[in-house]
């Protein structure tokens, strides 16, 4: 199984690949990072701190599943894939080149039977088609313009679907770092939200939009049957919580 990204190794693959596909020993380690990330100047350090935040997943993910095998093979080359991607350099070099050696192959080809395992073993989330996220983005952006342009919500209300929608869009941008899990934790805050408030989306087309949004981006980044048991939860979620902010 290739790996994929959605789950952590599969999303480092993919960085380490991308390096590896790009390395030139004419270049700089950071000018190559700076076409993976496809960030420069001051916008570099940032994304390569989130690009970082990867391997943190990685180690929270295999030890909440706690699976000696992944958990041997993790141990073994953490090490590797940090010093590749960390940009570690040495006082004698101090912008080392870009060589196709500055990722090791076998520590790539460890991280993907990684990757395959967490796949198979620990994901419920999933990752959409282009054509998918394309469409949620274009959602987004509509439920955005219609809850700003809509009079009759109360700015509590409305200040905190703004908030939830524009983390929702902050986490698809950033797919190939945070996953599907990210997208999908985001839409949780999402329907949360919508419930705390007890915002009723077939009295307002504006929230009804972000219903939509919400039931969009849940179905395409959860693996079914998981994604239809959970949007039925929220609805027993609802009726058993109290009153919410009425500001």
């Amino acid at each position: 199984m290739p790996p994929t990204l959605d789950n952590p190794a599969g999303r480092l693959h993919a960085l380490l690949s991308n390096f590896r596909a790009r390395a030139d020993p004419s270049k700089s380690l950071l000018s190559v990072w700076a076409e993976v990330l496809e960030a420069d100047g001051a916008d570099l350090p940032l994304a390569q701190c989130e690009a970082a935040s990867v391997l943190v997943d990685l180690r929270r993910v295999v030890d909440e599943l706690d699976r000696p095998e992944i958990t041997e093979v993790v141990d073994q080359y953490y090490g590797s894939w940090a010093e590749s991607l960390l940009l570690r350099r040495s006082p004698s070099n101090q912008t080392p080149s870009a060589g196709v050696d500055a990722v090791d192959l076998q520590a790539l080809l460890a991280l993907g039977m990684v990757s395959a395992l967490l796949s198979l073993n620990f994901t419920d989330a999933q990752v959409p088609t282009s054509e998918q996220v394309s469409s949620l983005r274009v959602q987004i952006q509509g439920a955005l313009d219609a809850l700003r342009d809509d009079q009759a919500l109360s700015e509590n209300l409305k200040v905190a679907m703004l908030a939830r929608l524009t983390d929702l869009l902050w986490a698809l941008d950033r797919l190939t770092i945070g996953g599907p899990e990210a997208v999908s934790a985001a839409t949780e805050r999402l329907l949360g939200a919508l419930v705390m408030f007890q915002a009723d989306p077939g009295k307002s087309t504006s929230l009804g939009l972000v219903m939509t949004v919400a039931r969009f981006a849940w179905s395409a980044f959860t693996k079914a049957p998981q994604a239809l048991e959970a949007l039925e939860a929220w609805h027993k979620v609802a009726a058993a919580l109290p009153p919410g902010p009425t500001g």
